[in-house]
């Protein structure tokens, strides 16, 4: 195993709308892992899926991250 690459046959891929990520797949030989994205009018996220979990961003008005769910 070359250290420098350990997933040498793994491919990730991302994809965008206006700049933001809406996906992101990364292909193993153990098998597919994939993350999506939403995003509001503003340009802040407010969901993050995956297999594993899902997560909710809420935001009041032009601030930061108010509560994650």
């Amino acid at each position: 195993m070359d250290r420098r690459r350990p997933f040498a046959s793994d491919t990730v891929t991302n994809s965008y709308v206006n700049r933001l990520r809406t996906s992101l797949v990364l292909q193993q030989p153990t098998g597919l892992w994939t993350n999506g994205f939403t995003w509001d009018a503003a340009g802040r996220l407010t969901n993050a899926t995956s297999r594993a979990s899902s997560f909710v961003y809420q935001y009041v008005g032009p601030g930061p991250v108010l509560e994650l769910n």
